[in-house]
């Protein structure tokens, strides 16, 4: 069962799509979902790729993706895999997402409170009046806030507490601004080298990395949300200071140009 919901991006949170008891088809995502994506297995397996990661989705298990991450599933060993899904945007959905799995992906193994979540609120999800609507918001923050205590509670060593957060938080605000590894380093006071490997053993990639990866997909969002910008102004825009630098950056991460990107969603 599916249904394609009012996007209400006003609300903090609003879905897009939901749905379960989904006979899940391949899917190949070469440029991510604009959307927040939650997808969890209820039957059989699913095989995901995310980048160069790939693992397998069992029952009770799900994975929740950023928008605009590339990645593809499908039916592991030719079996039937059934499942169910959640995609979902908002006024505050980064800043709340960011805050609770600040990696592009995160995994989860779901217990009784969150593997029949989506199915028991399904039914709100078929009306849009505006209490509908804002009820659903609740609900979909309530189910971020059951999958965060899913998260295992590993405490984060102190480098990762005066690393990692405050570095995550420092690009979301500025990512449009110049930023350089001595700037990063003012936040976190310790040595350029020490903050990259604990940064890098946290993201599997350096704080610059991270940030040319958030630019490129702030850039996606702005070109689906104002696609009256032109390039130059989307680069500028996103924190690329030299437009042939943005579209060489661009094409080698999507594999085309930014106005192939612009024309495909058009």
């Amino acid at each position: 069962m599916r249904i394609v919901t009012r996007l209400n991006t006003t609300l903090p949170l609003s879905g897009e799509t939901v749905g379960y008891h989904w006979t899940q088809t391949p899917v190949r995502r070469s440029h991510g979902y604009p959307f927040y994506h939650w997808l969890q297995t209820e039957a059989g397996v699913g095989k995901i790729i995310i980048g160069q990661q790939h693992f397998l989705l069992k029952a009770h298990e799900g994975v929740l993706l950023a928008p605009f991450v590339a990645h593809q599933y499908y039916p592991w060993a030719n079996q039937t895999w059934q499942t169910a899904f959640l995609t979902f945007s908002g006024a505050l959905a980064a800043p709340i997402v960011n805050y609770l799995f600040p990696q592009p992906f995160a995994r989860f193994h779901l217990d009784a409170s969150t593997t029949g979540y989506l199915q028991e609120h399904y039914d709100c999800f078929q009306q849009d009046d505006a209490a509908a609507t804002i009820l659903q918001s609740q609900i979909i923050y309530n189910f971020l806030l059951l999958l965060q205590q899913r998260v295992p509670q590993t405490p984060l060593t102190f480098s990762q507490k005066a690393i990692v957060q405050p570095l995550v938080a420092y690009i979301h605000r500025h990512y449009s601004q110049k930023i350089t590894n001595q700037q990063l380093q003012a936040v976190t006071q310790f040595s350029v080298s020490h903050t990259n490997k604990v940064f890098k053993n946290y993201f599997n990639m350096t704080p610059l990395q991270y940030l040319t990866d958030y630019r490129l997909r702030q850039a996606k969002a702005l070109m689906l949300s104002k696609p009256e910008l032109q390039i130059q102004e989307i680069a500028a825009a996103t924190g690329f200071e030299d437009v042939s630098h943005f579209i060489k950056l661009f094409r080698e991460h999507n594999h085309l140009t930014p106005r192939q990107f612009q024309r495909g969603q058009s």
